[in-house]
């Protein structure tokens, strides 16, 4: 029988033990048959009181006992719930079973413990996984587009003591690193996320070998976790492809008359684009575009912001800008290829 036993191996066994004793009688010297099923018969007596008297053996007892308690822990597989039954089993005088199961309950947490061990992540791993997605984002680009975001146009840019709110040099870099660490640390919290979750060390590795897994997982963890203004930013910067969102081959008429190309790393040109990169109605921008377009004198911001505003409305509804006429102050349609110079 199991651990737990059952009444009708019980119940059995007592026939047997009956019938064992009958025959014993039986075959003593001074008896013979009818002695012994006289004897079987005073024994168990009709069959219902035979059925009574077993429930009241200490054999049946017991059994009865073990029935509950098998009742109340059908399937113990955990340490907790071993546990619980070897101190049900100690309650009701059946020490011997219950150090049986608090051997196995240990043997488990032992067992338990050593596959925990042997896939735990390192230290490094949770390092690594950091420092991997974060090289790749944390650009000189992505952090002044940041820097531009935040209105700290000026942290962009190279120090200039002349012209710096800074006095020094290490005051400026302070508040720069600020601002870095600010992004730095969005990658710390997503990293060190996995040391609650149960994921494996194999699971981390492989994530480590998949960039787009990554990134993905990386966006999901900060769209519920951490600072929201940033992490709407990041997402929305790391979701367009490249840190600045902008697109690249972009020239502009200079106040020379000369075409330049559009530098997207300028600090200045970069707070250009995220103005225009926040705005979400096409009206709205096809209202600055009229602004800009009857403006007597325009600056070569200004025509960069044209430019990006013609992007915008590309990104907005799919249809290119050339196509759309845009009224001047006299009512003649111009387009982005009219003259910037009036």
């Amino acid at each position: 029988m199991g651990m737990f036993g059952n009444r009708f191996d019980v119940s059995s066994a007592l026939d047997d033990a009956a019938y064992k004793s009958a025959l014993n009688v039986g075959q003593l010297s001074s008896y013979g048959v009818g002695q012994m099923a006289a004897y079987y018969q005073g024994e168990q007596g009709s069959p219902f009181e035979a059925a009574l008297r077993k429930q009241f053996t200490p054999e049946m007892q017991k059994q009865n006992i073990l029935d509950e308690l098998q009742k109340k822990h059908p399937s113990p597989d955990t340490p907790e719930e071993l546990l619980a039954l070897a101190d049900d089993l100690m309650a009701n005088g059946f020490g011997d079973m219950a150090q049986k199961v608090r051997i196995e309950a240990t043997n488990l947490i032992n067992a338990n413990a050593n596959v925990l061990k042997a896939t735990k992540p390192s230290a490094d791993l949770y390092k690594n996984i950091e420092s991997s997605l974060s090289n790749q984002i944390l650009t000189t680009d992505f952090v002044n587009s940041y820097l531009v975001h935040k209105g700290e146009t000026e942290l962009a840019k190279p120090y200039n003591k002349d012209s710096s709110k800074y006095d020094t040099y290490g005051a400026y870099k302070d508040a720069k690193d600020a601002y870095t660490s600010d992004l730095q640390n969005m990658f710390s919290s997503w990293a060190n996320s996995y040391k609650y979750d149960g994921t494996t060390k194999g699971e981390l590795a492989t994530m480590l070998n998949d960039d787009k897994d990554m990134t993905n997982r990386f966006l999901e963890h900060i769209g519920v976790h951490g600072n929201a203004d940033i992490a709407d930013w990041m997402i929305g910067q790391i979701r367009g492809s490249n840190p600045s969102n902008t697109p690249t081959g972009l020239q502009v008429v200079n106040d020379d008359g000369e075409s330049v190309d559009i530098d997207l790393k300028d600090p200045e040109v970069l707070k250009i684009q995220a103005e225009v990169n926040s705005l979400t109605n096409r009206i709205a921008v096809e209202n600055q575009l009229k602004v800009l377009m009857n403006a007597p004198n325009k600056t070569q911001n200004m025509r960069t912001k044209v430019i990006f505003l013609r992007e915008r409305l590309e990104a907005l509804d799919g249809q290119a800008m050339a196509n759309v006429p845009i009224v001047d102050a006299t009512g003649m349609e111009q387009s982005v290829e009219t003259n910037w110079f009036s």
